[in-house]
Parts: C-alpha cells; structure tokens; sequence
C-alpha cells in the first residue's frame, strides 16, 4: 500500500490545475480517454511546426522509431489507427506543413495519408519490411537530415525491451538521438555502418535483453541498464540530464505508448514510470513539480506524490500494534448468550473483560446516519428482538435508538461508539459495512472518516475491505494506520494473488473463516508477513489448534482475553 499523504481527497479532484502540495510546487495532469486524444493533449502543450504520425494500436516500435525525428523536425508525436484519423489527431494537423509517416502502408493506410494531404500537407512515409528495418530507415533519415553526422545512436529490443527503452524516448526527442531496434541477439548490418558514424552508441537494457554479442559486433558501446525499468529509468536520467532535474513527466509504469508521445515535452523534464503498488520510481524523489501524463490513477499519483516528498524513506506510517490483542470482540462481542447484538452494554461489557479491539456492524439509514445493526432481515430482527417493519423500510436513526435489542439492551448508533472510544484510548474499532456497493461504501466512510477526525479516534479505525475493489476506494479516500482484508464474501482464494496483494498494498492482517483456512494460506502468510486472524470462533479447543498452526488472532462473541 502506498503511503498516501493526507491530501488524497484533494488530489482526486485534480484535473490540470496546478495545486500546491508540500514540497511538490505544482501538479498537473494531461491525459484524454484514449491515446489518440492523449497525443493530441500533449501536442497542445507546446509549438510544433512538423508532426510524426504512428499507429501504435498494437505495438510501440514505431513509435519508439519517431521520437529522434520528431525531436529533429521539432515535431509532435500524433497517433492513428491504420485506417482512420481520430478527430484530435485532424485538429492537431492545423498549420503544419509536414508530416512524416512511420510504417508502410499495413501500418498507416494509403487512405490515411490522403486524408492528411487533402489538409494540404506534404507528407513523407519511412517503413521497412519489419521494425527493424523501420528504425534504420528513420535513422537514416534523421542521419541526413543532420548534414551525415550522428553525435549518438541507441540500440534497443524491439520486441521484448520497451520497458526499458521508452524512458529514453525522451532523450531520443532532445538530443535527434535515433533508436534503432533489434531483436536482442542481432543487428541488420547497415545499422553497424551506421552507428560506426556515430560519435557515441548506447545499448539500452540489460543483456537479457540486448545480448553480450551485439556489444562485441557493435565495439565501444556503453550499456545503460538496472535490474528492472526503475533502475533504468534513474540511469537513464543520470546519464543524459547534465543537472538534476526538478520536474517530472510521470507515466504509468506500464503504459509505454503515453511514455513515447510524451517524449515531446520532456526536453528539462524526464519521464518517469511510476508504480502504484511500490517505490521503486525513486527517480523523482525531491521533485519540485510533476506532471501526470495519460491514463494515471489517483492511487499513483499519491504514490509519487509520497516517493517524491521522501516519505518512501521513513519508517512505514501503517501500525499493526493493536495485533497484541488475540481476541476481537465480534459485533462488540456477545453477552448474556445473545450475539450480534452491538449494543452498548456489549460493549462496555466485552471492555470490562479486557477486549480492546471491537467489530461492529453498520448499516446507514436514508440520511446517511450509521446504525450499529447486523442487518434488518427478517430472521436478524426476530433475533434482536426488534421490529419486523424495519424489514421493509429501514428506520432513522433516531427511530432505532428508541429501541432496545431484546427488549434490554440499547441500540447505538456510531456517534456513540466514537464518544466511547474517546475516554477509552487504547480501543480500536475494526468497521464492517453490510451494504456493500461502491455507493454506500463510500458514503458511509466519508460518515467515519469525517465524525472520527472531530472525535480524535480517527487512527484507530480498522477499516474491513472484502475485495479488491473495495480496497481501492477506501484507500484513495483516506490514510488509514491500519486496514484488514476479510475474505467472507470472497467465493475462492487464490493464494499467491490474494498473499502478494496484501504484501504490496502493506495489508498486514488477513481474515478468513475454517472453510478458506488452509496450512500453505498460512504459509505463505508468514512468509511475506501477513497476520492471519479467523472468524467467529467461542470455542477455547479450536482456537488453541489454530495457535498452535500459527494463527494470530480471533473474532469472538464468548471468549475472553
């Protein structure tokens, strides 16, 4: 989980206006639903007197192939589809004189590059049989265009390496430096006649991806590549951007295509791919201003947010203290043989015999007021004893704190609970929504977020999440010290996917009944440490076998601490 600064709820409103935060000067965001409009987004941050056009529907290379000669011709990166134009692409092409084409005519139609000259605007198509022979032909191009001197050239793979080459696009755009792609394990011996014209040549990548045996053909090269895209993106950085940057382009780590259109406006400021999900992009640690390119979460922009205020480097804000307690009291625990109640004297009464940590269930009335109720089936109210009406049309708030839980216990709403909490310092609430679409889930934590900062509890709110989804929306919605993943709800467990999640989100309890337990859950839970708590057990044998295999903790109605 990403260390969200507490300005989430304002960063998930940014759209492109700069807004100070913290050390971050100003934030910015360009982005369109797609690439095409993306493209078109970018090329009205800047002027241009020339355009590349690619299709990148299906892969990058072109555009890898674009960015030198669009840098040399200063020109935009515009994309197309092989048989249309989209509308922000046509809009970009007012007052340019030329474009260049990348690809034959199976990459870019003869169609597409009418419709372009009917705007009267001289076009040139480059394309080979392959990729390969594409780069070459761009480099070419951009060769001749430079009076036959080349200060440097870039060898990349062009299949399997666009994760580390696309965060050179940019320096391919600023210094005219051409990409020529291989396919790891050899070069089209023309690039070599090239590339020997070349005042320096650069091998982008490891040699998993660019072999030891094109080095040796190619002779003085220097290879740039880390252990992953991150490390090669610093190194990249470093070496081609004489003075630290301050400001960033960042891109979604995955998203290669935004990575190369936006390479037109990083001439001072790199990209940088960013992760939502790790801090690995240390890249942009110290940043006075970043820019969010293309389709970027919220989640990762709050990531680089906290890498680039260095919050990376300090001690995790996430605090699991509170699992020392072995016991959670399940719906404010049992009392008098009578669970699920939520009542205030389970409450005090589950305190009194040591519990800190508490379940309640909420339910939000038509108002948004958060009741502590199971559920109000006919079968929960028959067993709390109250009103069969309520099955039909849920109560106010106010209505259901008139009423007692069989008749002798009284009904709390979360106000009451938060109260409780404020003289009880060591307590913890973990927090179980019954309704459970986005809506309602939303709204009902804008409620807690809201009434137990006023209280002064709000870090010991343990919100439950049932899912992925669920995850995302609280997490973007407020910094929690701490939350738990119950898997209730949840059909199947797959036991990597659900484990790596919590590891990388920095979940540290994982909640299961006796059907989803199973020894290599547990397992691995130990291994990417992972507390595992189950759910509900009163019975003292069960739960010593479980500790016995390893289990952390429990809900319990009877049981005590």
């Amino acid at each position: 989980m990403k260390k969200i600064i507490a300005l989430v709820s304002v960063i998930a409103m940014l759209m492109s206006t700069p807004v100070d935060i913290s050390a971050i000067s100003s934030v910015d965001k360009i982005y369109g639903k797609n690439i095409h409009e993306t493209s078109a987004a970018v090329a009205k941050k800047r002027g241009y007197s020339s355009a590349v056009i690619v299709n990148m529907d299906y892969s990058v290379a072109d555009g890898l192939s674009a960015a030198a000669l669009a840098g040399k011709t200063n020109g935009v990166i515009l994309t197309v589809s092989r048989n249309s134009i989209p509308s922000g692409t046509m809009e970009s092409l007012n007052g340019v004189k030329n474009v260049y084409i990348i690809g034959l005519e199976e990459a870019v139609s003869k169609s597409v590059e009418d419709k372009i000259k009917s705007k009267g605007i001289k076009t040139k198509r480059i394309g080979g049989k392959d990729r390969y022979e594409t780069s070459l032909n761009v480099a070419e191009e951009v060769k001749e265009m430079s009076g036959n001197n080349l200060s440097e050239v870039m060898y990349a793979n062009g299949k399997i390496g666009e994760a580390d080459v696309v965060t050179a696009s940019s320096v391919a755009y600023k210094n005219n430096t051409p990409i020529l792609l291989t396919n790891g394990k050899t070069i089209i011996p023309k690039m070599k006649q090239l590339s020997n014209r070349a005042g320096r040549r650069y091998l982008i990548g490891g040699t998993a991806v660019i072999s030891s045996s094109i080095a040796s053909e190619i002779g003085n090269a220097e290879r740039i590549g880390g252990k992953d895209r991150f490390v090669t993106n610093q190194m990249i950085v470093d070496k081609f951007y004489y003075t630290k940057p301050t400001a960033y382009h960042i891109v979604d780590y995955q998203d290669y295509k935004t990575a190369i259109v936006a390479s037109s406006i990083s001439y001072t400021e790199p990209i940088a791919l960013v992760a939502d999900n790790n801090n690995k992009a240390t890249v942009i640690k110290g940043a006075k201003k970043l820019t969010a390119v293309g389709n970027v979460s919220q989640k990762l922009i709050s990531r680089a947010i906290y890498i680039c205020n260095g919050e990376a480097d300090k001690k995790s804000k996430y605090d699991y203290s509170w699992t020392k307690n072995k016991y959670i009291a399940h719906a404010m625990g049992g009392i008098n043989g009578k669970t699920y109640t939520n009542s205030y004297e389970a409450m005090t009464n589950s305190y009194k015999n040591g519990f800190k940590v508490f379940e309640v269930d909420l339910i939000s009335d038509d108002f948004g007021d958060l009741m502590a109720c199971h559920g109000f089936s006919e079968n929960s109210l028959k067993e709390l004893g109250l009103p069969l009406k309520y099955a039909t049309k849920t109560p106010t708030a106010s209505e259901f704190k008139k009423q007692k839980i069989c008749g002798r216990y009284r009904t709390m709403t979360i106000d009451d609970i938060l109260y409780y909490m404020k003289s009880h310092k060591d307590m913890y609430l973990v927090i179980d929504i019954k309704s459970k679409t986005e809506s309602n889930m939303r709204d009902s934590y804008s409620t807690i977020i809201k009434k137990a900062t006023n209280a002064g509890v709000i870090d010991r709110i343990i919100p439950q999440i049932y899912n992925y989804e669920s995850f995302n929306l609280i997490d973007n919605m407020y910094n929690f010290k701490s939350i738990i993943l119950t898997c209730y709800s949840m059909k199947n467990i797959n036991i990597s996917e659900i484990t790596n999640f919590c590891k990388n989100n920095e979940i540290g309890v994982l909640t299961v009944d006796g059907k989803k337990y199973s020894s290599n859950l547990l397992s691995e839970c130990k291994k990417k440490g992972i507390k595992m708590y189950m759910n509900t057990y009163n019975d003292q044998s069960t739960v010593n076998r479980y500790t016995g295999y390893g289990v952390s903790g429990f809900y319990t109605d009877f049981l005590r601490p």
